[in-house]
């Protein structure tokens, strides 16, 4: 197995025990050929690969000092609901470190979001997002903001989502996870924050996904979801091609070329219905933000309906 701490704590390991002797020979052929292509361990390259890893470790000392002068201007954006040291805690050169000052940072972030989600959550009901749930357990409201086996050794962003119930999920087994399903989500990158109506990915999202496959197949659903997509502001985009080609919704401009879309999209990438914000927009100020939400959420709202899959209570 791969002895690192990618091998042990993310990536799935496989060990089997072979008794063939056909395939026993193939595998010692297989790492003799690695062995011959190898090269010696020698002073040159003992001392190559200190002066190699004292580079990195000044760099990681560069970024922990540039971690500690965040917390200086923790005030940031003035009037906006997330500051700027918010953003720039997700910025590639931190995304993979972890200590207690990044915690922290992480984790105001995330307070600010659940602060949101105690803003929006009672006036569902009164925007007509009538069967739209927060996750069953307190805790995984809002994603979270250290690293864990599950969620990768990285943090790159941080959402706070709604979908199914917990009796709804039920239906799929006790131990269906909320992240298998279509859900609406407020997600803040480094230089935006996102508006998204989201489906999984293989084996994550299978039951969803395959649904609104099924939805989008028929005619008069389709056209459905085409008239309720072409109610969103032109800022809107698709993306089901894991970010290499947004499609703005301004550009959808008929029900074929909608289909013609939904053909090319693939389940090995998220499938993605959403808008972008700077942080510097008034929208997603602190007097705005939870309107803006809202009122995103309510435009999503029948979206989001075709693309769940609804098993009945």
């Amino acid at each position: 197995s791969n002895a690192t701490k990618w091998g042990l704590k993310k990536n799935e390991e496989l060990n089997i025990k072979i008794e063939n002797q056909v395939q026993c020979l193939e595998l010692v052929d297989w790492f003799q050929g690695l062995n011959r292509r190898s090269s010696f361990i020698t002073d040159e390259f003992i001392e190559e690969y200190q002066s190699t890893f004292a580079r990195i470790k000044k760099k990681e000392r560069e970024i922990q000092a540039e971690v500690g002068s965040l917390k200086q201007y923790n005030s940031g954006f003035s009037g906006q609901f997330f500051s700027e040291n918010h953003h720039e805690i997700f910025a590639e050169k931190y995304v993979e470190l972890e200590n207690d000052e990044i915690k922290l940072l992480r984790k105001e972030v995330r307070s600010r979001l659940l602060e949101l989600h105690d803003r929006i959550y009672l006036k569902f009901q009164e925007y007509g997002l009538t069967d739209l749930h927060c996750h069953h357990s307190k805790k995984d409201i809002v994603s979270k903001h250290f690293f864990t086996p599950y969620s990768g050794y990285y943090i790159e962003s941080l959402w706070l989502h709604y979908g199914k119930s917990k009796s709804q999920l039920n239906q799929y087994g006790e131990r269906e996870s909320f992240l298998n399903h279509t859900r609406l989500q407020v997600i803040i990158h480094h230089r935006e924050v996102g508006i998204w109506l989201m489906l999984g990915i293989e084996k994550k999202g299978q039951a969803d996904r395959d649904h609104f496959r099924r939805q989008m197949g028929d005619k008069n659903t389709r056209h459905r979801f085409y008239q309720e997509m072409k109610k969103l502001d032109d800022d809107y985009w698709v993306d089901f091609r894991g970010w290499e080609d947004r499609v703005y919704v301004k550009d959808i401009q008929s029900i074929e070329a909608l289909k013609r879309l939904m053909d090319q999209e693939s389940i090995k990438h998220y499938f993605i219905l959403g808008k972008s914000y700077e942080p510097h927009d008034a929208v997603i100020s602190d007097a705005n933000i939870a309107g803006t939400v809202l009122n995103e959420f309510k435009k999503l709202y029948p979206l989001y309906e075709i693309m769940r899959e609804d098993l009945g209570s």
